[in-house]
């Protein structure tokens, strides 16, 4: 109130505002019920954000990883070249995908694939990267099991074309055997 009879009012238009606060909270759902896990690092590698299924995926808690580096979850296996062009890649703005072992909190190994996207701010520089994986344990383990199939098909179709081999080298000797007691039969009957 100003006075008894008149009375500021300041009216501000917020329906942008609540348009972008419902499409944020829209987009946070989304991403916290994802079966695919999304993290997000600093610069240097230091994870500022970890969504709930990468908690999953890896068994540690957000407190447990929160501001610490990625590199927590190395399992070793990976060639260190591949950490040389992730760094070459996504330092100088590039995407970067690959498929690699890392290790959970109970030591397990796991497989992963991931998809490293830089974030840009308005300026066109890097602030932070953007982590999408998913782990490909299952699929990794039925393709070494189609493989090892594949191997024992391969070894038990040679072994029976040899065994194959040998009946019909068995039936040539008895089919030999039998012509010549056949024309041994006729010479004596001439």
């Amino acid at each position: 109130p100003m006075t008894d009879s008149k009375v500021l009012r300041f009216v501000r238009e917020i329906t942008q505002r609540k348009k972008n606060e419902s499409e944020i909270k829209k987009l946070t759902l989304a991403i916290e019920q994802s079966p695919v896990a999304i993290i997000i690092t600093d610069l240097n590698g230091n994870l500022d954000y970890m969504s709930p299924a990468f908690l999953k995926m890896t068994g540690y808690s957000h407190d447990e990883l929160y501001g610490k580096p990625i590199g927590m979850i190395k399992s070793g296996l990976t060639d260190r070249e591949v950490y040389i062009e992730l760094w070459k890649a996504i330092t100088s703005g590039q995407n970067f995908q690959t498929e690699w072992r890392n290790k959970r909190k109970s030591g397990e190994i796991f497989w992963e694939n991931i998809s490293i996207t830089p974030i840009l701010d308005e300026q066109g520089k890097i602030k932070n990267y953007l982590a999408v994986k998913q782990d490909i344990t299952d699929r990794k383990n039925y393709e070494e099991e189609i493989i090892q199939l594949n191997q024992n098909l391969e070894r038990r179709i040679q072994e029976r074309t040899k065994e194959l081999e040998n009946s019909n080298l068995e039936l040539e000797l008895a089919r030999n055997e039998a012509d010549t007691a056949n024309q041994a039969k006729s010479e004596f009957l001439s």
